[in-house]
């Protein structure tokens, strides 16, 4: 393979950009080290030595970085280090040890995410917010249904956003009751659960 252009990412390093467009990032040193150059041919043993003795290494260590503060899911993990310049086989590499050893673990992440949050948000908020992060439908369903067996958690989000409103239901009107209904439905919840709760605050206030 050839390389059709070298980019400074900064004073220590260089990105490389083969002719399959695949690319990765080097120190200076490696970079010297291994007599890459623009218009030069890498030579499929020197890839490999690359790739074995660096890239991936560095994957794996890039990738056990990234999580030593917080969990995170498999295609996180994949978005750091594409946007780290770690070609394919690296990432596949990396995210396959963290997976086996379970650093990555999706169900993991979304269950202490619907535990975490689900006080705070509505079933659809929390089911965009865990797809934005990598969580299939069906995943984030069943967790939910498992974690949600007496339906306190959503329940309790609700609670809290109507008390966050700080609203008086003792003078409160038929159009601000309204605009009520409209802004949690739109949060999330259902009609049915936010009638049922606007109810226990107006009998509480009467």
């Amino acid at each position: 393979m050839q390389v059709i252009r070298i980019v400074e990412l900064d004073k220590k390093k260089k990105k490389i950009v083969l002719e399959n467009e695949e690319c990765f990032a080097l120190y200076n040193g490696e970079v010297r080290k291994y007599q890459l150059e623009e218009g030069a041919v890498v030579d499929d043993l020197v890839y490999q030595e690359i790739l074995d003795q660096v890239l991936i290494k560095r994957a794996r260590e890039r990738m056990l970085y990234l999580l030593k503060d917080s969990d995170k899911t498999e295609r996180q993990i994949r978005e750091k280090l594409e946007a780290g310049y770690y070609p394919k086989t690296a990432i596949e590499a990396a995210v396959a040890f963290g997976k086996k050893y379970h650093y990555i673990d999706d169900i993991r992440y979304a269950e202490n995410f619907i535990r975490g949050k689900g006080q705070q948000l509505s079933r659809k908020e929390l089911e965009y917010k865990l797809q934005q992060r990598g969580i299939g439908k069906e995943m984030y369903q069943n967790l939910y249904e498992e974690l949600e067996e007496d339906g306190t958690q959503e329940d309790a989000a609700l609670e809290r956003l109507i008390q966050k409103k700080n609203v008086n239901f003792s003078e409160i009107t038929p159009e601000e009751k309204q605009k009520l209904y409209a802004y949690f439905i739109r949060k999330g919840f259902s009609y049915e659960a936010v009638r049922k709760k606007l109810d226990e605050f107006e009998s509480r206030d009467t």
